[in-house]
């Protein structure tokens, strides 16, 4: 779709068989096409992109720069991308280093040292969101260019955490210290600064919700994800949610599942990889055990049919029909005629 990043494939008769004396950079990199005549292939550039409106490709920077960050995969071509489309910005780059205590920030670098970071955190703020905006700026003047002419990330100055260790609060309060003991856990961190906001430490709408059910637990007092919003911060959301109500015990309204559940973004990937090399085990979880004395297969039996009855997730295949994919969820009663378990 129109305006979500993507990997650049190429196709057609120009495309070379592979890489010299390269094996195994050809077979990670020419793979099956699965829209073109049979054998034939395309190329996996590993360049990030994205189809704008008009139709133009817009270039986001490269996959292998995908690093994790508080448990949540961020790209970060396209962080230096909205970075160098600020104003004023000639260079731009980014990456994420551990503090001395341990915590992970998102550094954004911008030349010239003289661009104002705040205009360029606004600019990039507006387009990205908050847990992919860096948490420390730093101006540089000399960008130092390695042999292929691009970036050296290497010789990138090593960022000031001054600042920001300056900016901890402690808790002063138990519930401020249990509460933000769920904030930090949440976020993936080892603390977290009762003054800090949620999403300018890397959360998001849906890390929000899982914040707001143990906030909940904790406190005492129902906490949505509306007042996580309207007071981001452990000491706000304590104040804003004191005179709320005991927590209740939710109570959902199961809905009748539709004929065709569409697949989710992560399934998404999952199917189109997968229609490009059918044959790979990207996302297989191979596993042995090893059991010892009499089995009791009936037993056995019994207990992976309860599990597939449990998780319906493993039961799941993603059947297309013109092209369109979507979930089906198997009925317990194939699975336990197929006999899986032996």
């Amino acid at each position: 779709p129109a305006g979500v990043p993507g990997e650049l494939y190429l196709g057609g008769v120009q495309l070379a068989r592979g890489y010299a004396a390269r094996g195994d950079l050809t077979a990670d990199r020419f793979l099956a096409d699965p829209f073109g005549e049979p054998g034939s292939r395309m190329y996996r550039t590993g360049d990030l992109v994205r189809r704008r409106t008009d139709g133009v490709l817009e270039y986001l920077g490269r996959t292998d720069f995908q690093v994790k960050l508080r448990g949540q995969r961020v790209e970060l071509g396209e962080i230096e991308s909205a970075i160098a489309s600020a104003p004023g910005v000639v260079h731009a780059a980014a990456t994420v280093i551990d503090s001395p205590t341990g915590d992970q920030h998102l550094i954004g670098y911008v030349s010239p040292a003289s661009v104002d970071t705040e205009v360029v955190r606004a600019a990039v703020a507006a387009s990205l969101p908050v847990y992919m905006v860096p948490t420390i700026w730093v101006g540089i003047d000399d960008v130092v260019l390695n042999s292929a002419g691009k970036l050296d990330r290497k010789a990138l100055p090593a960022p000031d955490f001054g600042s920001v260790e300056a900016e901890y609060t402690a808790p002063r309060t138990p519930a401020e210290e249990a509460l933000a003991a769920v904030f930090a856990d949440v976020l993936g961190v080892d603390r977290v600064s009762v003054a800090g906001s949620f999403f300018e430490l890397g959360g998001n709408s849906l890390s929000a919700m899982r914040l707001a059910a143990r906030a909940s637990d904790v406190l005492g007092v129902e906490v949505s994800v509306r007042d996580i919003f309207g007071a981001p911060s452990v000491r706000e959301l304590i104040e804003a949610t004191s005179g709320h109500g005991a927590a209740l015990v939710p109570v959902t309204v199961v809905e009748p599942r539709p004929a065709r559940v569409p697949l989710s973004f992560a399934q998404q990937r999952m199917w189109f990889i997968n229609r490009f090399d059918a044959s790979g085990a990207t996302y297989n979880i191979p596993a042995v055990l090893r059991l010892t004395g009499e089995l009791d297969v009936d037993a056995l039996r019994r207990a992976v049919i309860d599990v597939l009855k449990r998780h319906e997730v493993l039961r799941t295949s993603f059947p297309s029909d013109a092209g369109e994919p979507y979930q089906l969820v198997g009925d317990i009663a194939e699975f336990d005629e197929r006999g899986i378990w032996q």
